[in-house]
């Protein structure tokens, strides 16, 4: 019976994998501008170069034999080439897979060691000030972007990896183009945040 179930569920996935494969690969190819938009911007390209690219890139036939173009070579392993950076994409997956797995690791952990004595705490006495205590912080941690947390914890250990006198990065300053600013760059300004900060030492930073 179990093994009937695994079967379903693996069956249920292939159709979903498909669907959201087909919608993805549409809904790009519905976006405004092509992989070409950044040879248009080099005055040296001629119409006949960027023709070569457009037909060496499988540009010129319909969507619908670029999808199943892409897909057969899926299927065999090959996830082609970057349109931006003309490398391998399996490449690049490959050299950030290490830090992706570091991160995902610790985040793991630290989800289990905050949940399960949160859990068994608001567990002990159901609908007690302790058990809306704990909802409480579980909500507010569900309803907080990701992404802010993530900065929140880096700078956090970055700063337990420091002396307490350590100047506050200018990533968390209010104004003059930090995170709270309103004309803050922010993924631009975390990198050279926490390059200037010492933060890049961290092991699961790329």
């Amino acid at each position: 019976m179990k093994w009937k179930y695994i079967a379903k569920r693996l069956l249920i996935a292939i159709p979903t994998f498909l669907g959201i494969t087909v919608l993805a690969f549409f809904i790009l190819n519905l976006a405004p501008g092509s992989p070409l938009d950044a040879l248009l911007a080099d005055p040296r390209i001629s119409p006949a170069e960027l023709e070569r690219k457009r037909v060496a890139l499988g540009l010129d036939k319909p969507v619908i034999i670029q999808y199943f173009s892409w897909l057969n070579l899926l299927l065999h392993g090959d996830l082609g080439f970057s349109y931006s950076t003309q490398r391998p994409v399996a490449a690049m997956i490959g050299e950030r897979l290490p830090a992706t797995a570091c991160l995902a690791g610790a985040s793991i952990l630290l989800s289990l060691i905050v949940a399960i004595p949160l859990g068994i705490y608001a567990a002990s006495k159901p609908n007690s000030k302790r058990d809306y205590v704990s909802g409480g912080i579980s909500l507010l941690m569900m309803a907080t972007p990701n992404f802010f947390v993530g900065l929140v914890f880096i700078y956090l250990f970055a700063k337990a990896r420091r002396t307490a006198s350590a100047p506050v990065p200018s990533l968390f300053r209010w104004g003059g183009g930090g995170l709270f600013s309103s004309s803050g760059q922010l993924w631009g300004i975390f990198g050279t945040s926490l390059k200037n900060d010492g933060v890049s030492n961290c092991s699961c930073l790329p």
